[in-house]
Parts: C-alpha cells; structure tokens; sequence
C-alpha cells in the first residue's frame, strides 16, 4: 500500500535533527536569538546543513575528527541576530578558537566571555561567518602515553597512571 510521508507523524525526525544533531534552536520569536549547540552523539561525526529563518538562512556545517579528537565547525548566522554557540569539549582544558583568536585555552575564558560548563564551552556571536575549531588537547594525551603513562578521563577529573608489570617494572 501506499503511505503518505506528507503527515505530521512522519516529520517528527526532521526538528530533532535541527535541533539537536545540527545544534540550531531559536529562543526568541523570528529567530532573532538563538542557541547552536551541536550533539555529536551517538555515532554521528558529522553534519551539515541549513535552517531558513526569516532573517536569512542559519548554515552550520561540523565534523568531530575521533582519532585526533579534533572538532570543526562553519557557520553562517543571519545578520540582525544574536545568540550563544556551545561547542563540545572533551576537557576542560581544551582549547576553542573562533576565526583563528583563542576563545577558551587551559581552562581559561581568553575572549568573547567564554565559560565552561557540563562538556560545552559557550559564548555569544552575532550575525556573520565563523570557522570555529575545538582542539581536544590530543597532543597532551599522546605526550602523556608516550611516557608510558595511561591517562583516564570521566566527569571533568583525570586520573593518570602506569601499568606495572608482574616483575614490578612498567
């Protein structure tokens, strides 16, 4: 039989994925605020896409590097608009730029009022284009195992310690 995709009940899928894998959510009438707060959960390593607005369309295109723990982010916000963007962090020592000016580095606000708070570090921008790149400390962590040390990470603490064989040696 045929099945009508034009019902409501079929479209349930499409403002999760705006909303919350693209990240876009306005909180005010004709978007003229808004929060983008990407989710890369799940699998999802990345996404592209754009929100019309009345204001123009809201473009956001990320990826989330695994290996490197390297997350990117474009985005093309309506002029005559204003909101916070959330990026995910691993760390809170991570370091978050904005079109190439260090926003957030070594768990200090650098610029742009930036704060850390539950895995995002946020801050405001308006209308424009930003490149945004979120660089997770990996080469910490690859220094850190290259001394033969292990490194665990869970709810904002890090526990680092060595493997020691059945001889007493590392």
């Amino acid at each position: 039989g045929y099945t009508s995709a034009a019902h409501g009940w079929s479209t349930g899928v499409l403002p999760a994925l705006s909303n919350y894998i693209l990240g876009v959510i306005p909180t005010a009438p004709g978007f003229r605020h808004w929060i983008l707060k990407p989710i890369p959960a799940g699998g999802v390593d990345w996404a592209r896409g754009e929100v019309p607005t009345p204001k123009g369309p809201f473009k956001v295109k990320w990826a989330l590097q695994d290996i490197s723990g390297v997350f990117q982010m474009q985005v093309e916000v309506p002029m005559n608009t204003e909101g916070e963007v959330a990026v995910p962090v691993r760390l809170e020592f991570a370091e978050v730029m904005v079109n190439n000016v260090i926003v957030w580095k070594g768990g200090r606000e650098q610029h742009l009022r930036a704060q850390y708070y539950e895995g995002y570090v946020r801050f405001r921008l308006s209308g424009g284009k930003y490149r945004i790149t979120v660089c997770n400390a990996a080469r910490i962590w690859n220094r850190l195992q290259s001394c033969g040390l292990s490194v665990l990470y869970s709810s904002g603490i890090i526990a680092m310690f060595r493997v020691v064989g059945a001889n007493g040696y590392g």
